[in-house]
């Protein structure tokens, strides 16, 4: 991939190697790639993982990683993890990773003598914590569900900021992609170049792969693209135009194919402009990274105990999408019986009995008849009918 000289040297910059603890991967299934030097590159058991490194882990794909400090996590398909914090005092160690999809199970190692262990889990919405156990998370958009199947875990809603790391991640995904929207639109020309039937028509292809920025065609082709929205709404244009062109017409197929090059050159050096900014904030970030302990330390000890938390006991869940439901409110939804609506019923209907779930035992049960007695004084239908639910 093409991309500006300081990008690759800045990254391999002497003052950025430090000794951090590392992870390492134990299994690797699939698709399942690290994210480091500023890329995506694809996973090996070589790789070691530090508090600097993320995970992405592709469809039908997993991957277990062995933490310093014993623990182990095992990613799930879809997942895209961060470590923003591996243990270093195995004593009293703190893990903080950040999961910005998919989800996870992990083992976390109870540390000997009886010291407290803090593991952390962060989302954009979400913050999980437990100490010593086996627990699962899974995360869909806003959707969580928190499983504590050996000890406790605790649950929050909390807004986690997108940190430097992430913003990179995207602005490398987008310099990715407008690299090879580019590298295709070369490629056309040269097929075209290729199959051409006179030199006129040849010359005319090949100098479209890597057109001169200074012709009245090319700046024509750039004017009122002011920002990132109109050019990618003009880019979808521009590529019917394409198709649109008579292929017999030399000059009107050059034309249409300039404008869409111009647009896909210009993306390009947009995207590089705004990942070096990004890499240059990664930069700063990083030697800004050292922490205070202590004050670590004290926020995991009122996270642990805020009142705000939702407690899940072990062998419980809970779940959250915008607002928690803790243990008891998920497993009243999961064991009440399944409601089918007819076509039949009316919003009203649905409302009553969806929000009347700590008493439902089953089809024909007291709730419905209790709603059946105050439909049939307060609602009637328009044929002077109760309207009642259907099964």
């Amino acid at each position: 991939m093409r991309i500006c000289g300081y990008i690759v040297t800045a990254l391999f910059a002497g003052s950025l190697s430090v000794l951090h603890a590392q992870a390492r991967f134990v299994t690797l299934k699939g698709k399942v790639q690290v994210f480091e030097g500023g890329r995506w590159v694809k996973a090996a058991f070589e790789n070691r993982l530090t508090q600097e490194s993320s995970v992405q882990v592709g469809y039908r794909s997993g991957a277990v990683v062995a933490l310093p400090e014993g623990s182990q996590v095992a990613l799930k398909e879809n997942t895209v993890l961060s470590f923003n914090e591996l243990a270093t005092d195995l004593s009293k160690p703190r893990t903080e990773l950040y999961i910005q999809q998919g989800g996870l199970g992990a083992y976390v190692k109870k540390p000997a003598s009886g010291q407290k262990n803090s593991f952390i889990v962060k989302t954009p919405t979400v913050v999980v914590g437990v100490r010593g156990s086996f627990m699962e998370l899974a995360r869909h958009g806003t959707q969580h569900e928190v499983k504590a199947i050996e000890s406790a875990a605790f649950l929050r809603n909390t807004a986690t900021p997108a940190t430097n790391r992430e913003r990179l991640q995207k602005a490398f995904a987008v310099l990715e992609r407008a690299y090879l929207m580019d590298r295709d639109e070369k490629n056309r020309a040269a097929k075209l170049a290729e199959k051409a039937q006179n030199d006129d028509d040849r010359q005319a292809f090949v100098a479209l792969q890597q057109p001169s920025v200074d012709t009245p065609e090319f700046v024509q082709a750039l004017q009122e693209i002011k920002d990132h929205r109109t050019l990618t709404r003009e880019l979808l244009t521009r590529q019917e135009k394409v198709f649109e062109a008579n292929q017999g017409d030399r000059k009107a197929v050059v034309q249409a194919l300039m404008q869409v090059r111009a647009l896909t050159m210009l993306q390009l050096l947009w995207a590089e402009a705004a990942y070096k900014a990004e890499l240059e904030a990664y930069l700063v970030a990083l030697k800004q990274a050292n922490r205070k302990k202590e004050q670590t330390d004290d926020d995991d000890e009122v996270f642990f105990n805020n009142l705000e938390s939702a407690y899940v006991p072990q062998g419980d869940s809970a779940r959250s999408s915008g607002e928690l439901h803790g243990p008891y409110s998920t497993r009243t939804f999961d064991s009440r019986a399944e409601r089918n609506f007819s076509s039949g019923s009316s919003a009203a209907e649905q409302s009553f009995l969806g929000n009347i779930t700590d008493i439902q035992s089953g089809f024909g049960n007291d709730v419905q008849g209790l709603y059946n007695s105050i439909n049939s004084v307060t609602q009637p239908s328009s044929v002077g009918e109760p309207t009642l639910q259907k099964f």
